[in-house]
């Protein structure tokens, strides 16, 4: 049918404003999944998709004059197809270990992605999936017909990528590019702890696309080298490490030139999430950009001498050639991470959308490269990178434009930096729990010094350590000892004068710092868009969080996702208590990460902290907490537990806000070993009570019940020893007569916590019960005249990729 009116010669192909708009709805509809409590069916999006593209045709073919209700179903077909992709993706793409491999123990031939970095109990790499099998016990044969056949799902995991813990010692050093035979790999889900303000584990496994997390303590057997980029990046790095000293200076060299970030310690991190600096060593956006620019540079330099020379007509193809290869040399370098190739990968589109040949706007070519990255890594928004990233290339390349006439470079460049602070300081507050006075202007400073002083210099020792060593390494270390001595002043700064706050999130919602962002877009904008003067009320959320208050008599117990562990927050109106300090594993201590995020995010400092006994999952994270809040005061179950000034837990009866609390310890002599040492604690509100057990076995839980006379009843009953078969006895249910229980045990501990007998005694009472390693943290409200409100918080915070792992 030959189409009439006065649209007939339309074609939407060359409407760049409108093909703009359905990048933007292609994106906005593959972000917009993330922001659901669980994946659409296919079925109903292909279903969607279908009539909305019926309808477009039908327009098209019979609505001639309707050009907008067109174009309007095609930015909806737009939306449609986004987010059918992100959904497609994720139920059918991406490999999900099939859950009977859980419970298995497999051989894996794998290839390492990226340099070793060291973990609490040894080594961690990244790595791809060549073959898996299930493990062969020693002395069992090799046909074994009682093993179950899970050959598909094993072939499953072939090319999935996989966060692997090794022990510290293998029967050869591990590099990037090596494959490798690892027996006896115990494989886990992507599952992490779940807490308001914690660091979320999960969605940044997915936003790297890894599928499980494999541990072994075999040495394995290396099988072979690649002799490719990643054996000399290998060779480079090992070279370069041998060359510089052990200093904050050289680990900060070594990050910056080839995101190799092993010698930053615990110290660096911590100056650089305070200082704000933290992204310039992680090699994304901010560094591509930089190795374009300085690429682009030298291709100008070449270009304009072949002018002269009359050996070239046009230099600007050969500028951009250049700065892509300068580019592609460094992202090799760095290792190619995902972050890397997500900024070449927009530099890409940036260059070609900038070709004379091809007119296309700086908005326009930000959104096909954001809907190319996200055709290709459809998990990418999950990732801080991909947002920080984005926003920095896009404007290191609007750099690149000619300087605008009423303003000059610097002004330009001033800002620039000080927007650029402003507008990322919502996503920086959301993912480094921390607000920095000082960033605007350490960034104005030191972004242009490591872009012009820094950056180039190291990328020309590096080219000239390919050469000659002797006098690279001169440079190298006297550039290594100007950074630390700077590193040393900055840190001393810092330990003076704290520029910065902690600040955690809590419960907001990470939809706040996207209002946030978008809200500071809007005032620095135009003059002309309306209602600027309101828009800072978006920021309100996140500088003025709100936090539900309690009554007299009412409180608020949070059992806190702390992995294997207790940690259990009990707060009145005005007060707050702390019941154990969750646990340490090593090195590795879950507070920092956990406890400390949760009660500054809700805007609380503990009165008393009471450590109930001396077992590391209890007390493990005691000595960071003591500095953290040295006035509070400490209560014991043992007093070797602790090296400062603190009480020793006896019967003892206090009352806070209308609710009595009451702590209790068997005697000297019926204390076995340190789990019937466990300081006990009783809270009893105008409503509700509940009872904190620490790790007491059923034998002093019966002794408990003679002390007390049966009086310990309770409507919350945090069972004891996470849910052992040796606690939480029968006539202990029976006395205290809850009505739910959690249990703070850690997600597929290998203890079997909680016991499936115990469970059993729980259901058989009607007992509800929770699971801290299953449910996240736990929050029950003792609120006057209503039941206990609890919930946990991967039901409440809902995010998506929290519904994947298997319970």
């Amino acid at each position: 049918m030959r189409l009439t009116g006065i649209n007939a010669n339309y074609t939407w192909m060359s409407d760049r404003q409108m093909t703009g708009w359905m990048a933007l709805g292609f994106v906005a509809g593959a972000v917009g999944v993330y922001a659901l409590p669980m994946l659409p069916s296919l079925i109903w999006l292909i279903a969607l998709l279908s009539v909305t593209l019926m309808l477009t045709f039908i327009s098209r073919l019979y609505l001639a004059r309707q050009l907008n209700a067109f174009k309007v179903l095609l930015v909806f077909s737009a939306v449609s197809t986004g987010t059918l992709w992100t959904s497609f993706y994720w139920q059918v793409c991406h490999s999900f270990p099939d859950p009977r491999l859980f419970e298995q123990r497999l051989d894996l031939q794998v290839v390492v992605l990226d340099l070793p970095e060291s973990s609490t109990y040894g080594q961690r790499v990244w790595a791809k999936v060549v073959v898996a099998s299930l493990s062969r016990p020693a002395g069992l044969a090799s046909q074994d017909h009682s093993a179950p056949d899970l050959s598909a799902e094993l072939s499953a995991l072939t090319s999935s990528r996989a966060l692997l813990y090794l022990p510290s010692e293998l029967s050869s050093p591990v590099a990037a590019g090596q494959t490798w035979l690892l027996h006896q790999v115990k494989i886990k889900p992507l599952h992490g702890n779940a807490s308001p303000g914690a660091f979320d584990f999960e969605r940044w496994v997915y936003a790297h696309g890894l599928s499980f997390i494999g541990t072994t303590r075999d040495k394995g057997r290396l099988l072979g080298q690649e002799a490719g980029w990643q054996a000399w990046r290998n060779e480079f790095a090992e070279q370069w490490r041998a060359m510089l000293p052990d200093t904050s200076g050289s680990a900060i060299i070594r990050a910056l030139l080839m995101a190799d970030r092993r010698g930053l310690s615990d110290d660096d991190w911590s100056l650089l999430q305070q200082t704000g600096l933290a992204h310039l060593v992680a090699v994304s956006g901010l560094h591509i950009g930089l190795a374009f620019l300085l690429g682009g540079l030298l291709g100008q330099g070449v270009g304009r001498s072949l002018q002269r020379l009359g050996l070239l007509y046009n230099r600007w193809p050969l500028v951009y050639m250049t700065g892509l290869a300068v580019a592609a040399a460094y992202a090799t370098l760095s290792g190619w991470g995902l972050p890397a190739q997500r900024a070449f990968f927009m530099l890409v589109v940036w260059v070609v959308g900038g070709w004379r040949a091809i007119p296309v706007s700086g908005w326009l070519r930000l959104l096909y490269a954001l809907t190319g990255i996200i055709l290709l890594w459809p998990g990418a928004p999950m990732g801080a990178d991909f947002w920080l990233s984005s926003m920095a290339v896009a404007t290191l390349l609007w750099l690149l434009q000619p300087v605008r006439p009423q303003h000059k470079f610097w002004q330009q460049w001033l800002g620039v930096q000080l927007a650029l602070s402003f507008l990322m300081l919502p996503m920086v507050m959301a993912n480094f729990a921390i607000l920095s006075f000082a960033s605007p202007l350490l960034n104005l400073l030191i972004v242009p010094v490591v872009s012009t002083l820094l950056v180039p210099p190291l990328l020309l020792l590096a080219v000239a350590s390919l050469v000659s060593l002797h006098w690279v390494e001169k440079a190298a270390g006297y550039l290594s000892d100007v950074l630390t001595t700077l590193w040393l002043l900055l840190k001393n700064l810092f330990d003076a004068y704290p520029l910065y706050l902690p600040w955690h999130l809590g419960d907001v919602s990470m939809l706040g710092p996207g209002v946030a962002m978008v809200a500071s877009i809007w005032l620095l904008g135009a003059k002309a868009l309306p209602g600027k003067r309101w828009v800072w009320l978006a920021w309100l959320p996140l500088v003025f969080p709100q936090h539900e208050q309690l009554g007299a008599g009412e409180w608020r117990l949070v059992a806190l996702d702390v992995g294997q562990g207790t940690a259990v927050v009990l707060q009145t109106k005005h007060h707050t208590l702390l019941y154990d300090t969750g646990p340490a594993y090593g090195d590795f201590v879950v507070a920092p990460r956990v406890i400390e995020p949760y009660l500054q995010g809700a805007g609380l400092e503990p009165d008393r902290i009471l450590v109930s006994h001396d077992d590391r999952d209890h007390s493990g994270g005691a000595v960071y907490l003591h500095a953290l809040y040295p006035a509070a005061q400490w209560t014991v179950g043992q007093l070797q537990s602790v090296d400062w000034k603190a009480e020793q837990c006896v019967d003892n009866t206090w009352q806070w806000d209308g609710v009595t609390f009451r702590q209790l310890q068997l005697p000297v002599a019926a204390q076995r070993d340190d789990n019937s040492a466990s300081c006990v604690l009783h809270v009893q509100g105008t409503h509700h009570s509940a009872l904190l057990l620490g790790d007491l076995d059923q034998r002093a839980e019966q002794r408990l019940m003679e002390l007390t006379n049966n009086e310990l009843q309770a409507s919350l009953l945090v069972a004891s020893h996470h849910g052992s078969r040796t606690g939480s006895s029968e006539s202990m249910l029976d006395v205290t007569r809850p009505v739910a229980a959690i249990f703070t045990a850690g997600y597929r501990n290998h203890f079997g916590h909680p016991h499936v007998e115990t469970l059993r005694r729980f259901q058989s009472r009607a007992i509800a019960t929770y699971n801290t390693g299953v449910d996240g943290s736990v929050t029950v409200d003792s609120r006057a005249d209503k039941p206990l409100r609890i919930a946990g918080y991967r039901e409440t915070d809902g995010r998506l990729w929290w519904q994947w792992a298997p319970r």
